[in-house]
């Protein structure tokens, strides 16, 4: 049975070791004593403010010293590129400086720009057939918001066929089918990405009989609520457009929505397709990523 909606759906929280990270970054080279460690912990803990917001509202740090220390998680996350616990296919992991690499930031600042300016917060990552890279494209940019320090969550909505355990290696998890299904709370979903410490992601978890049910249910808007609460960016993967209507109706609570799709291989019909099968919903198609 699903939770109901008077059930006590706090925001969803950030592990505080994936935020406090930045402030172990300044505590290391001397910036913070750790008397001003506690003291924005505690400030933390009293208002569910982000690390360097309340150290920069304390007048603790600079915003120099913020970048700075972002800087070098960029460094550690490039580091990661023999880690065997990520998929071969995330680029931000493996490629950090190649053409794809590159190509994801600059999709990163157009979103930026176009989309999370606008207090647009939870974007949708689909495709219109299996396989078109959707899985990938939605992985890759959630590692690359986070590296721009913003408290990132990554949400597998494809409850047929999911994919995102396979990109970061974490089979046996809990997923978003558990909360849906009334098991858990958002909280008790949310999984750390090592080297990636603004990030998190809620699996899809076992696939259930009745997907669609699922998801329609009011549960996951309020889910959905309380991320905003919570999170800078929230990115959302759907099923394909044309295996299901699954797409369609997460669609009718995001913000947003990226189309990816194969270079010279994806027809156009189907990126026509997509964009009609969009347009009955809420959300606003802002633009088709090729791959390959």
């Amino acid at each position: 049975m699903a939770i109901a909606p008077d059930t006590n759906l706090k925001a969803v929280e950030i592990p505080p070791h994936l935020d406090t990270r930045l402030g172990e970054i300044l505590y290391d080279e001397g910036t913070l004593s750790e008397q001003d460690f506690k003291r924005i912990q505690a400030a933390q803990n009293e208002k569910g403010e982000c690390f360097s917001d309340v150290a920069l509202r304390l007048g603790l740090i600079t915003e120099l010293e913020v970048r700075r220390a972002l800087a070098v998680q960029c460094e550690l996350a490039a580091n990661l590129s023999n880690n065997k616990i990520f998929s071969s296919a995330l680029s931000m992991v493996h490629r950090p400086k190649s053409a794809r690499a590159e190509a994801i930031r600059s999709l990163r600042s157009e979103l930026m720009s176009r989309c999370f300016a606008r207090n647009h917060q939870i974007l949708m990552v689909t495709e219109v057939r299996h396989d078109d890279g959707a899985n990938v494209l939605a992985a890759d940019l959630a590692c690359a918001f986070s590296q721009l320090g913003r408290r990132t969550l990554l949400i597998d909505a494809n409850l047929r066929t999911p994919q995102q355990q396979g990109m970061f290696k974490m089979e046996g998890q809990r997923g978003l089918v558990d909360f849906l299904k009334g098991y858990c709370n958002p909280q008790d979903l949310l999984h750390s990405i090592p080297g990636f410490y603004h990030l998190s992601v809620i699996f899809a978890g076992k696939p259930p009989v009745n997907p669609q049910e699922l998801l329609s249910l009011t549960t996951l808007r309020y889910l959905f609520d309380s991320v905003q609460k919570a999170f800078d960016t929230a990115i959302v993967v759907a099923p394909p457009l044309a295996d299901c209507a699954d797409a369609q109706v997460v669609a009718s609570r995001t913000h947003g929505c990226i189309l990816s799709a194969r270079r010279n291989i994806t027809p156009t019909a189907d990126v026509e397709l997509a964009a009609e099968l969009l347009s009955t919903t809420r959300t606003e198609l802002l633009g088709v990523v090729l791959d390959g």
